[in-house]
């Protein structure tokens, strides 16, 4: 008897609980490492660097002496109802010198979920310290689309044995 009358009450709650009303999660920013970031895998392969990008503490490097594209996941919260754009900040660094130009440049770029490209914007730094902000338009940022983004990092310069630049994230502002 004990047992039917626990059946009943949880059968009870259920549906009572599938009926009240849900208010929506509300949207956060999603902080996301360079270290997530992968090389392109269009780009050739020199055959003195096996794998032309690399992780350090501060993100991802390039340590080729040519300039390469990473690619980095975004994870992201859905648009709040009403929301007519999504932002993303864009940080990094380009360590000037005298003897070359440095610049990175990035783009945000959204696909659905079957993997068609909606469209990107982005930028191009030349700045020692960059902190960009990138929005793409709602219609870009539906609930089941992907977002990425694309940097071409800037070479690695043998002569002076550094990196000159890197990319250390990416933040979803929904």
């Amino acid at each position: 008897m004990k047992s039917r009358s626990t059946s009943l009450l949880g059968i009870v709650f259920g549906i009572a609980l599938a009926g009240a009303p849900l208010s929506p999660a509300g949207a956060v920013n999603i902080n996301t490492s360079a270290t997530a970031c992968q090389q392109a895998v269009f780009q050739a392969v020199p055959s003195d660097k096996q794998n032309r990008v690399g992780i350090i503490d501060a993100g991802v490097v390039n340590m080729a002496n040519v300039p390469t594209i990473v690619i980095c996941p975004v994870p992201r919260s859905p648009l709040a109802a009403g929301a007519t754009s999504g932002g993303f900040w864009l940080d990094g660094d380009n360590f000037l010198n005298s003897l070359v130009t440095v610049q990175t440049s990035c783009n945000v770029a959204s696909y659905t979920f079957q993997g068609v490209l909606h469209g990107w914007s982005g930028f191009t730094a030349t700045e020692a310290t960059y902190d960009r902000f990138v929005s793409l338009p709602a219609s870009m940022l539906g609930f089941y689309d992907y977002v990425s983004v694309h940097c071409l990092l800037p070479q690695y310069h043998d002569d002076l044995r550094t990196y000159l630049g890197v990319f250390r994230g990416v933040t979803a502002s929904q």
